[in-house]
């Protein structure tokens, strides 16, 4: 029951929070231009590392929860540090390269984007993490591709107002129906009710996730997934991941969506209605 108190009263709290944290990030060194051509603020996903931060150190003094101080701890660390690695990327990033291959085949050439310091920062922390949780050699081994690939996979689906939200979103109802009476569902429903005060600026084109949202979002998946799933089933789990991202290389996830009627009812559920621009 204490895990749905902490959903309340996240939610809560961002509601309150929310006109705050706009008034914070909007400036113009915070600001890019959207798939719209609008410019909006660029790294919502700060306001996510608050308030998950400050309930994470809240559970920790005065909650009795099922979340250990290892993990709760680690926790704080991981998104401490994805946070920050992906709200560098929000600001001086570069949108020249496209995707993972993108950015590998520029380092190889001799140019160092911040893309590829995600990706590797990313992956070093997924191991760091996963050397803690995991209780063999191959757990260790699908914790560290599970929640690293999780990362880029909400960073995939962060290319459209509302898009990586609606797929936490689905992705909580999912993980919440089966490991809600775990310690494990404290970190989802705790993101989720931070997600649902936020949305509605996302879908409106106030404010975007940005690499600093989109990489928590994968994290805080990754992880719970991580810690909830026996080791032999996070492995069908990965090899979807693996084959989602080798799509990604080679097609537009955006395009798939719009050609298929129902993705694209869900997709376009609760934007401004207009007409996107290819």
């Amino acid at each position: 029951m204490l895990n749905f108190y902490v959903f309340f009263i996240s939610l809560i709290i961002t509601k309150g929070l929310m006109p705050l944290y706009i008034k914070l990030l909007n400036n113009e060194k915070n600001k890019k231009r959207n798939y719209n051509g609008h410019y909006i603020i660029s790294s919502g996903g700060i306001i996510f590392f608050f308030n998950l931060s400050f309930i994470i150190a809240l559970q920790l003094i005065y909650m009795k929860t099922h979340l250990t101080k290892e993990i709760a701890i680690l926790s704080l660390y991981g998104l401490a540090t994805i946070t920050f690695i992906g709200f560098i990327d929000d600001i001086w990033g570069k949108n020249d390269s496209k995707g993972l291959s993108g950015h590998i085949s520029n380092f190889v050439g001799g140019n160092l984007t911040t893309g590829f310091l995600k990706a590797v920062f990313g992956f070093l922390i997924s191991a760091v993490i996963s050397f803690y949780i995991s209780n063999s050699k191959v757990d260790y081994l699908t914790n560290i591709l599970l929640i690293s690939l999780m990362m880029n996979f909400f960073n995939l689906m962060d290319l459209r107002p509302g898009r990586a939200c609606k797929v936490f979103l689905f992705f909580s109802i999912f993980f919440v129906f089966i490991f809600y009476s775990t310690e494990y569902s404290f970190l989802i429903l705790t993101t989720l009710g931070i997600l649902l005060a936020y949305i509605p600026m996302d879908l409106s084109e106030k404010v975007m996730l940005g690499d600093a949202g989109s990489n928590l979002l994968g994290f805080i998946a990754g992880l719970s997934l991580a810690l909830a799933v026996e080791t032999f089933k996070k492995i069908p789990i990965i090899f979807a991941l693996v084959l989602i991202h080798i799509l990604a290389e080679r097609l537009s996830i955006s395009t798939l969506i719009e050609k298929n009627a129902f993705l694209r009812f869900l997709d376009l559920l609760g934007r401004n209605g207009k007409e996107e621009k290819n």
